[in-house]
């Protein structure tokens, strides 16, 4: 028995490489489903140069409702086919595992659970801010034991469907970090890196790891706004408010 991580992808370079890296320490194999990505996620994938990473091109149509649930039974009848019997961790791309992800190498000893959610952290607009709206996120049927009887309605937000009447909270286990919810982070990142490549005496590089690291965990100095009505009516209509 082996366990492995499994994805469905398309067009997520920003968070590819964080994702597979969280993985690679511990997992026997990967296997991506690729929505035939036009960035440069296959060149990020490919990078890391790793037998035990499989990657299986089909197109996600992004204009069909349904097509989230169909990519991920597309991956199911992957993971039938090649490795059942085995313990199988679904995390998106703009996800990644915390430190003691190969904590979940130890579901592999018992055979009393084949179904397990496992406890997610959203984070929110940036490092220093995660959703509080309930005390714990679990994020239903990600890890199990791959068997015959699996499969995922075909939705937008899909969750796993078994012969078990019921999933299990993984306590104290590993944990997701979710990311896209903070997309804001990789342009910070990409402006820091540009501006250290030609930082001048007014911007010494230091100032610069300041700077980067206050908007990186929501620390810069800020104040509300208030008068949200007298933003420019392009601003308004571009974002759908007070209309």
């Amino acid at each position: 028995m082996k366990f492995g991580v499994a994805m469905i992808s398309q067009n997520t370079q920003d968070y590819l490489e964080m994702a597979l890296s969280s993985v690679l320490t511990w997992a026997d194999w990967v296997e991506i489903v690729d929505g035939k990505s036009t960035d440069k996620s296959l060149d990020i994938i490919n990078s890391f140069n790793d037998e035990r990473i499989f990657v299986t091109q089909h197109l996600y149509n992004q204009s069909d409702p349904m097509m989230n649930g169909k990519q991920r039974n597309y991956l199911l009848d992957i993971l039938k086919e090649k490795h059942m019997g085995d313990w199988c961790l679904v995390i998106d791309p703009d996800e990644v595992v915390s430190n003691d992800g190969a904590r979940f190498r130890e579901l592999m000893d018992q055979d009393k659970m084949e179904v397990l959610n496992v406890h997610m952290r959203h984070i929110v607009y940036h490092l220093g801010l995660e959703d509080a709206t309930v005390q714990t996120h679990w994020t239903l049927g990600r890890c199990f034991k791959i068997t015959p009887y699996l499969s995922y309605p075909e939705i937008e937000h899909p969750v796993l469907q078994s012969n078990h009447k019921m999933s299990y909270n993984y306590e104290g286990g590993p944990v997701l970090w979710h990311l896209s919810l903070a997309k804001q982070m990789f342009d910070i990142l990409k402006k820091y890196k540009k501006d250290l490549r030609v930082s001048t005496n007014t911007h010494q590089p230091e100032f610069l790891r300041q700077w980067y690291e206050r908007l990186l965990f929501g620390q810069y100095s800020v104040k509300p706004i208030t008068d949200t009505h007298n933003y420019p009516l392009s601003i308004k209509k571009y974002f759908m408010f007070e209309q």
